[in-house]
């Protein structure tokens, strides 16, 4: 049974003995190697060591699960998070198609909002402006709030465009969302 392991892994990590919590989730990869839990934390976890590239072999490894996660399931949303944190922009993208039509609470509002960033760096203001409006408002995050108001305007025009960079993707905060934790 992996889930003590995992979450002792999380306790250890935000203990600052992230070496430990790196060799606790890689045991529960050796038992389950599809783990989400174990693969999603050690996403954070390396990132946390600035081992950006084993992150983003992780966060691999939870894109091409995704088919295989169920669409209501907490794992999705640690799909997502894993993936923002690493912005895997394309395989955000691949995700968000799925959810096109899904109801709005299939996903938390982070989860919404990081699948709207990744069809803003697609090209797809449509697309964005369909996912984020999807999101609870009250489970958006201030800057998820405020990309919501300047898709509302920028999404219909004919070539539409941000006056500032692509919207980043939220950070390790999506880590401490009450929902999450």
């Amino acid at each position: 049974w992996n889930s003590p392991h995992n979450n002792r892994a999380h306790a250890l990590f935000y203990s600052g003995k992230v070496e430990e919590a790196i060799s606790v989730s890689e045991a529960v990869l050796a038992r389950e190697a599809e783990n989400v839990f174990a693969l999603s934390g050690l996403v954070t976890y390396h990132l946390g060591v600035n081992q950006p590239e084993r992150a983003h072999d992780y966060a691999s490894r939870l894109g091409q699960l995704f088919k295989k996660i169920p669409a209501d399931g907490m794992e999705i949303e640690m799909v997502i998070s894993a993936l923002a944190l690493v912005e895997d922009t394309p395989t955000l993208w691949k995700i968000s198609k799925s959810f096109q039509d899904a109801p709005s609470d299939s996903l938390f509002g982070r989860s919404w909002y990081c699948l709207a960033v990744a069809a803003i760096r697609s090209g797809k203001w449509k697309d964005a402006l369909n996912l984020l409006e999807k999101a609870d408002e009250e489970d958006l995050p201030p800057a998820g709030k405020s990309l919501l108001e300047k898709l509302r305007t920028v999404a219909v025009q004919r070539h539409p465009s941000l006056t500032w960079m692509p919207p980043a993707y939220p950070g390790a905060d999506l880590f401490f969302h009450p929902k999450v934790l």
